[in-house]
Order: C-alpha cells, then structure tokens, then sequence
C-alpha cells in the first residue's frame, strides 16, 4: 500500500465513506488523508460515550483514538468489507481496540509491540499518514470541539449515550436497538428522534451522525 498521491485533499471531500475507504486500500493518500479527517471526530464521540467510570479517568480518549487509526491501517490491506458494512467494520475496530485497552489498563502496564504491517514498507508510507492524524488528534483536544463534545456527552443519560452510540453512529436498526436496550421498538424510535433532533441543532455534531 503505498500512499503516494499528491492530490489536494479538497479534491475527496464530497466522495463517500466506501469511495475513501476503497482508494485508500489501493494506495491513494489524498483518500486517506480525507478518511481520517472525516471519521476522526465520530470515533472520538464513540469512545467518549464508551469510556464510563474509573476507565475514564485511566484512558485518554486522544490516545485511544490514535490506537484505533494503528489498527485501521494495520488491518486494512487485509480486509475488504462488503459494500455499506465499512461502518460497521469501523466500529468493530473501534470496538477491539477500546476493549483491549481497557484490559491494559487493569493490568500492568507493558510496552505494546509495534504491529507488524507499521514496519514494512507499506508500513513506513502509512506511518506518515498517522503522523499527520496524531496532529490532528492532538488539534481536536485542544480545539473547542473536542470540549463541545464532552460537555454533550456528559449532559446525555445513560439510556441516551447508548442511544446516541447505536443509532447515530454505528446506524442500528430501531429493532437492533430496542433488542439492545429491552425497550419496544415505539419507544426507541420516538426517544432517538426527540434526541436526534435536540443534537442536531449542536453544530459540533451535525456532521458526525452519517460517516
């Protein structure tokens, strides 16, 4: 995979997820550049509506977040979801990712190994790309909306967070999610349309429901 493409990042904006996710596979950089910029800031809501109690204080959402982009890159070259399951194969990799350092930080901590693809040659390429989504992490913490987010997240309840979680950003079904939540499915869908259209008026979050 070697990430090589100069074009302006402008030049992907308006592609969907599955077009950045495709050219990002076959070597294009602009491609990845635009994926990570766009996906960023929903795997960022989704560990901070993850990440509850005494994990809280333990894991740095930053830190988890650069994780899942070394896994992504990791596995991508492997992996080719189905056409409209990248959400769900991103959110898998989340998912794994939160999980295992969840379990790292119960235990004692060790010097996690460098995965294997990072040191090919494919490897090298991509390490510049998640150089540049280090900054862009480290950006998002210090802007604004990282802070909007948070305050978001804390206002919400449980039963809301998880809302939020399952059909805003891993798009479940009403049936899925109501079978999650032992609720009726009436009163799922009435709950995550009042909640959809409360957080929709938050600019921070417009954007982020739909990657």
């Amino acid at each position: 995979m070697s990430l090589g493409s100069e074009r302006s990042e402008s030049f992907f904006k308006n592609e969907s997820t599955e077009f950045l996710f495709a050219g990002t596979r076959a070597g294009d950089r602009g491609c990845a550049e635009v994926l990570c910029h766009r996906l960023t800031p929903s795997i960022f809501l989704w560990i901070e509506l993850y990440l509850r109690g005494a994990f809280k204080s333990r894991l740095a959402t930053e830190d988890v977040v650069q994780e899942v982009w070394v896994r992504i890159f990791q596995l991508m070259p492997k992996t080719q979801p189905d056409k409209g399951s990248i959400r769900s194969w991103i959110w898998s990799v989340t998912r794994n990712v939160v999980h295992e350092a969840k379990r790292k930080a119960c235990a004692k901590p060790t010097s996690p190994a460098s995965p294997r693809w990072l040191g090919s040659q494919e490897g090298n390429a991509a390490n510049e790309i998640l150089a540049e989504q280090t900054s862009m992490t480290g950006r998002l913490h210090r802007l604004e909306s990282a802070q909007l987010i948070r305050e978001v997240v804390e206002r919400l309840s449980e039963e809301q967070r998880q809302l939020l979680r399952l059909c805003g950003l891993e798009g479940r079904s009403v049936p899925e999610a109501a079978a999650i939540l032992g609720l009726s499915r009436t009163a799922v869908e009435k709950r995550w349309q009042r909640l959809r259209a409360a957080l929709s008026k938050r600019a921070v979050l417009q954007k982020i429901f739909d990657v």
